[in-house]
């Protein structure tokens, strides 16, 4: 099939998906209004994996609204409206301009030349993921995961690594985990409050914040130890040159911080601290 017959038949899937698994009868106990969502979750789910993220979402978007669960003012609001949209998106234009003007990279190789890594790259994985981890943990989960993510990507090309492979693939999935178990931590971020105010109501008793500290941060560390030595001694994937890991490979030219870099550093901590 050519390229342009395989998108019409993706489209034609889609909205079949979409459209025609809410007309099917509903199975208890999912509601007909349920089958309907069930669809059009399906059908996009079936378009982000072959055809596109921007057009099956739109048109996810516009069936929602379709079924009468929303207005589209109504979804708008709660959408590209949200406080969380827009501070990804924000978090999009600050990692694009640390990567433009090579912070992500400097980060990087700060990580690579530190003497205690050479010629240990599992040590060097668990010391950017315990990175991600604190990031995470006390200034934030999504800024955390794209500017490590950056420093992945990185790594991954001082190193020879192709997207997909499986090193590269196993670290993006552990900044992620690393930076989500970590914002876990501080009983002031929002889950742990609702977990902290959940936990009281059901059973009539509270925690301290030193208690859920105490609890929290060893059992989320293990989680990311646990993680790397999955990846070390299950996945083990071919790190390649990252074998030879030294600090003497990184130029003392690429270690120098110019003043471009520093303007965007000081706006990257002042955002940061404002969001604490």
């Amino acid at each position: 099939m050519s390229k342009m017959a395989k998108t019409y038949f993706h489209v034609v899937v889609v909205l079949a998906l979409m459209i025609g698994i809410g007309m099917l009868p509903a199975v208890e106990p999912i509601t007909p209004f349920g089958m309907k969502i069930l669809g059009i979750f399906v059908g996009m789910l079936y378009g982000w994996t072959f055809c596109s993220m921007i057009w099956v979402s739109f048109l996810g978007m516009l069936m929602l609204c379709l079924t009468g669960a929303y207005t589209m003012t109504d979804f708008m609001a709660i959408s590209f409206g949200s406080e969380t949209v827009m501070f990804i998106m924000l978090m999009f234009v600050f990692t694009a301009l640390l990567e433009h003007f090579g912070l992500t990279k400097y980060i990087a190789n700060w990580f690579i030349s530190r003497k205690f890594v050479e010629g240990r790259p599992w040590l060097f994985s668990f010391i950017l993921l315990v990175g991600a981890f604190f990031a995470g943990g006390f200034i934030n989960m999504i800024a955390s995961m794209m500017v490590f993510w950056g420093v992945i990507y990185a790594v991954s090309d001082k190193f020879g690594f192709k997207p997909y492979e499986k090193y590269p693939t196993l670290m993006i999935l552990g900044i992620g985990i690393a930076s989500c178990v970590g914002g876990a931590v501080p009983p002031y971020k929002m889950v742990p409050m609702v977990l902290l105010t959940a936990y009281g109501n059901v059973t009539g008793e509270s925690v301290t914040f030193f208690d859920y500290i105490c609890f929290s941060l060893p059992v989320a560390l293990l989680v990311v130890v646990v993680y790397i030595l999955t990846c070390r001694f299950v996945f083990r994937p071919d790190i390649k040159e990252l074998k030879n890991l030294r600090a003497d490979l990184v130029d003392p030219s690429e270690l120098v911080l110019d003043r471009d870099k520093k303007v965007v550093l000081g706006f990257f901590a002042a955002f940061l601290f404002l969001i604490l």
